[in-house]
């Protein structure tokens, strides 16, 4: 309880608890409901396991017990290939549109220390960069029409520690969790447990001082007037995250690809990406205007800036020389 984090947030804010009735969500549960801080549930059925059928009826009796309101969504559809993605994206669709229409704040997740190591050496094992590798502990999600922050309050509490929460209440286990066929299992049966169980103080104090260090990395990026400027590409990362895209490994590979090839792409039809005087330049993509001023048109090409960017500038009738001065003067 004592490394609980985000308690003031989580006072102060309208908070959705993704829950399972599994260990770690009911520990959650209970720990919240001792810190009197108030809070609802999102809950997804699969429909894969017999035992699910269970786990719901004892989830709705729970938030009837505590007068908790469970969004409930049942799939028709089993999940026949590549589960633990296609898993995460329905649950999360889920999730955000229950935010989205009851107008939650705050989004509780249950991951603790062993999920946030198995994370990183999931990422690791794969090739990653510091950025991708940790799984924050509290980030900021920007949408089309809302914004919520995903919580996780027990990430600095290890598995025996929350089991500490759990005497004398009911939960259930997903025997799934067993099957090493899952990468996800792999890592935690062989490693991470057997890691944390040894070396726990330690890590808890590695994963401070890698997310202090994460954050003064992609910190690096300025904002002016909707426009995410950066001088890498982490932060480039994180300013597309700000304008409500989450981009995948590949798409950030095409990135790369397309910037030492050209000055400017356009990520998924919605956010422009250009490089200009060594910066990393993030803003959401507009109508093409077919002309502009003489002037304008000799300024932007004197200064190279691409025409994705003057597209942007024009259309939103900023002042040329005030983005060129900013931008001259960054210091990232």
């Amino acid at each position: 309880m004592d490394n609980l984090l985000f308690i003031k947030e989580l006072k102060e804010g309208k908070n959705l608890l993704a829950f399972s009735h599994g260990t770690d969500s009911t520990a959650l549960f209970y720990i919240l409901l001792k810190l009197n801080i108030d809070f609802d549930m999102a809950m997804v059925d699969y429909g894969i396991r017999e035992e699910s059928k269970t786990e719901v009826a004892a989830s709705l009796k729970l938030a009837q017990k505590w007068g908790k309101k469970l969004f409930l969504k049942t799939c028709d559809e089993k999940i026949k290939s590549d589960f633990e993605n296609k898993a995460r994206d329905l649950r999360y669709d889920f999730f955000e549109t229950t935010i989205k229409e009851h107008s939650y704040t705050n989004l509780i997740l249950a991951h603790q220390l062993n999920d946030a190591l198995e994370w990183f050496l999931m990422r690791l094992s794969k090739g990653s960069g510091l950025s991708n590798m940790l799984l924050k502990p509290k980030s900021f999600c920007q949408k089309d029409g809302f914004s919520y922050t995903k919580l996780r309050p027990m990430y600095m509490m290890s598995k025996d520690e929350i089991y500490e929460a759990l005497k004398d209440v009911e939960y259930f286990y997903d025997k799934s969790n067993d099957d090493k066929k899952y990468f996800r299992n792999e890592i935690r049966h062989e490693f991470s447990d057997v890691f944390i169980k040894k070396f726990k103080d330690g890590v808890k104090k590695s994963f401070e001082y890698l997310l202090k260090d994460e954050t003064n990395l992609n910190s690096s990026y300025h904002i002016y007037k909707n426009i995410y400027i950066s001088s890498n590409f982490y932060g480039l990362d994180k300013c597309i995250k700000r304008l409500g895209y989450v981009s995948t490994k590949a798409q950030k590979d095409e990135i790369n690809k397309q910037l030492k090839s050209s000055n400017q792409t356009i990520l998924g039809s919605k956010i422009c990406i250009c490089k200009m005087n060594d910066f990393f330049i993030a803003f959401k993509n507009e109508e093409k205007t077919k002309t502009f001023p003489k002037e304008y048109k000799e300024i932007c090409r004197k200064n190279d800036i691409p025409y994705h960017l003057r597209v942007y500038i024009f259309e939103n009738s900023l002042n040329l020389n005030d983005f060129l001065t900013y931008i001259n003067s960054l210091k990232i």
